[in-house]
């Protein structure tokens, strides 16, 4: 009986073992659908995918500058933070006795690891860095804070202790994308720059909508700590790379005109100067260069002045004045005017006077372009136009030199100009007289580089370009035409007229008979004007005069190619003409396109007899070019200098290994993104191409 009574006493303490433990478990089972499906489940299911999942953007590659050739004029590739996490992001307690063993064995030989690779601290100061960083628990240690390229960080991820894996080393990469050029300051200041922090100029900020690419996304879940790996999901978006922008620039002649300029410069202690250069056909900017004198004698390309500056062009405007008075008011070229015998006359109550106080009497209006005469050009325009001045005013903005141009590139200045009726309360006659010879209005030079280009490619007036084409894919081009401002500025009689009295500018009485040559002909007109500073007039705080020399031209004058426009900005009070100062450094740019693009097309064509089969040696683009358009079989040598000198550098992969596997290199490439180094066997014709 008593045992009877002991065991039901168990086996009720037993049953009620089961019901609490059964009433227990229906308590879980109802917490966990009411954690799951109450008012509360979708914030708590938000808030922990939150924890452990996050999407991560993924910058997109930018895409590169080119040259009108393809070589590459700016472009991006990865560099890399290193930085230390000190933080123990293991789970199991050997993994972190582990970690303090392998730091201890290898702190010292990292150490000086890191002091040979960086060469900025030694052993020891590296050690002494590190120790209070890992005392502290810092969870992002900067290893150092120069940033390093792939074939760098592959180096160091086979030192001691970043060797091992990340639970033991605690190695953190943090990948930015740097943008490279190149050719370091070749046009600098029309490609331009982005930054990390949105400041852009240039090309790089106006084309920047196609540079930039697409970010995409990726989904990252945290695993321990801070670290984060990516999860394979359907809602990852890919970035899309940015395109490439393909621009005008011919290097070899930027080259040229940039470092001519900056010379030149320094030689003559200009304060700036300005170059452009244009193909006649097409308008293309061949070449942009500006250079600026700084402290201590120093030149550099501090503001792209061809086309965000604006100054009163002076003489070079005697052109626009000419066909103006010929297609509007009927003046013949050969027409005579009265260009005085004094110093100093006045027409229509303002004192007009000539250059080193010339005087010239009565003299065609050929030869007032030829000696350009101020007084000529002010009594021709005031006996036509001293009624009806707006007629002048409204046929020069015919011209396109006045309203905005709408550029490729960002920055581009307004024009100042009064007009008799727009502003009849700020216009006096005084207006247009002076803007007869180019005072009283201001705008771009690019303007004036504009007008003689027309005049170069027979009357047309083309936009100048800077950007060819927009290579969006293999198979996705965008082209970008010449965009015609006027399809005839004026008639053929005119152009054959003024081409003729600019002739006579680069002749032997001309105000540019420096740059006469026997070799071609040149038409050209040069430019002189006072810089104005507002209220205190054509001079500064120290009563000082600035000048701005110029000439603006074409070449060569009986089948133009190319239109060239010098200035330079001066405070020197003598030989600051556009003669003395200007032309003797367009006359080194049009000697160079000479003896480059024009000289050899022609003796080329000369030469041909017999047998019309040519070799063609070195850089194979352009020679090639004119023996194919001449129609003559060719042979070609591809493996030439170039390619010996690092005629690869700077380009991306599949580019490189397409040039040179093209010229019958055999290639071993390590790496990603562009070539930074090239070496050649000599002996196997062996090319190593190391990207980064």
């Amino acid at each position: 009986m008593d045992s009877e009574k002991f065991l039901n006493g168990i086996l009720n303490k037993v049953n009620l073992l089961y019901v609490v433990f059964g009433l227990a478990l229906i308590a879980i089972i109802v917490a966990i659908l009411f954690i799951q499906n109450g008012d509360d489940a979708k914030r708590l299911q938000t808030r922990g995918e939150a924890i452990s999942f996050s999407y991560e953007e993924i910058k997109a590659e930018r895409g590169n500058i080119l040259s009108d050739d393809g070589r590459i004029l700016a472009t991006s590739y990865p560099q890399y933070e290193l930085r230390w996490d000190f933080v123990f992001r293991g789970s199991v307690e050997r993994d972190r006795k582990k970690m303090d063993s392998i730091y201890k064995r290898d702190i010292d030989a990292l150490c000086t690891e890191l002091s040979r690779f960086y060469g900025d601290a030694s052993p020891a100061q590296y050690k002494k860095r590190i120790e209070e960083a890992r005392a502290k628990a810092n969870a992002s240690f900067r290893i150092n804070i120069r940033r390093i390229n792939y074939l760098e960080l592959q180096k160091l991820l086979t030192f001691p202790i970043f060797r091992e894996k990340r639970v033991y080393s605690g190695l953190e990469i943090k990948e930015f994308s740097h943008r490279e050029y190149p050719y370091n300051l070749l046009a600098k200041k029309s490609i331009g720059y982005r930054n990390e922090i949105g400041g852009a100029e240039g090309i790089e900020s106006s084309f920047d909508h196609y540079l930039r690419g697409v970010d995409g996304t990726r989904l990252m879940q945290k695993v321990s700590g801070n670290f984060r790996i990516p999860v394979v999901s359907e809602t990852n978006v890919e970035p899309e790379r940015g395109a490439n922008v393909v621009t005008t620039f011919n290097v070899e002649l930027q080259e040229f005109v940039q470092n001519a300029l900056c010379n030149w410069v320094a030689e003559q202690d200009a304060e700036w100067g300005s170059v452009v250069v244009l193909e006649a056909a097409t308008a293309q900017v061949k070449a942009l260069a500006n250079a600026d004198k700084e402290a201590g004698g120093v030149v550099a390309e501090k503001t792209n002045h061809i086309v965000s500056d604006i100054i009163e062009p002076g003489s070079t405007f005697k052109v626009a004045s000419m066909i103006v008075l010929m297609e509007d008011a009927g003046v013949s070229i050969y027409d005579n005017i009265d260009a005085g015998v004094g110093a100093k006359e006045f027409v229509n109550g303002t004192a007009v006077s000539e250059a080193a106080g010339r005087r010239y009497g009565v003299i065609s209006m050929q030869r007032a372009i030829e000696k350009s005469s101020n007084l000529a050009f002010a009594r021709m325009v005031d006996k036509h136009y001293r009624t009806n001045p707006a007629r002048f005013v409204d046929a020069v903005y015919n011209l396109n030199l006045l309203g905005k141009l709408s550029l490729q590139l960002p920055v581009e200045a307004s024009q100042l100009y009064n007009h008799p009726i727009r502003n009849k309360r700020d216009w006096s006659p005084s207006n247009l007289v002076t803007m007869s010879y180019g005072y009283g209005i201001s705008f771009p030079m690019i303007r004036i580089a504009a007008l003689y280009n027309a005049l170069a490619n027979n009357g047309v007036m083309l936009k100048p370009q800077f950007i060819k084409e927009v290579i969006l894919s293999q198979d996705s081009v965008i082209r970008f035409a010449a965009d015609t401002l006027s399809p005839r500025i004026c008639s053929p009689k005119t152009l054959a007229d003024i081409r003729g009295a600019m002739e006579l500018v680069a002749g032997a009485e001309g105000t540019a008979r420096s740059i006469r040559t026997d070799k071609y002909r040149i038409a050209a007109k040069t430019g002189t004007s006072r810089e104005s500073f507002g209220r205190r007039g054509y001079a500064d705080e120290n009563g000082l005069t600035h000048f701005n020399a110029s000439i603006a031209g074409f070449f060569p004058a009986d089948n133009p190619q190319y239109t060239i426009y010098v200035v330079m900005h001066t405070k020197r009070q003598t030989n600051n003409g556009g003669g003395s100062l200007a032309a003797p450094l367009f006359k080194q740019v049009s000697d160079f396109i000479y003896r480059r693009e024009i000289e050899p097309s022609r003796t080329l064509a000369q030469n041909i007899n017999g047998d019309k089969r040519l070799t063609v040696k070195g850089e194979t683009a352009k020679a090639a070019t004119i023996v194919r358009d001449m129609n003559v079989a060719q042979m070609v040598n591809y493996r030439n200098d170039s390619i010996k000198k690092g005629g690869v550098l700077g380009y991306p992969l599949d580019e490189a290994l397409a040039k040179l596997e093209g010229a019958g290199y055999r290639v071993e490439a390590a790496g990603r993104g562009v070539v930074v180094e090239q070496r050649i066997d000599s002996i196997r014709r062996l090319a190593k191409i190391f990207l980064q």
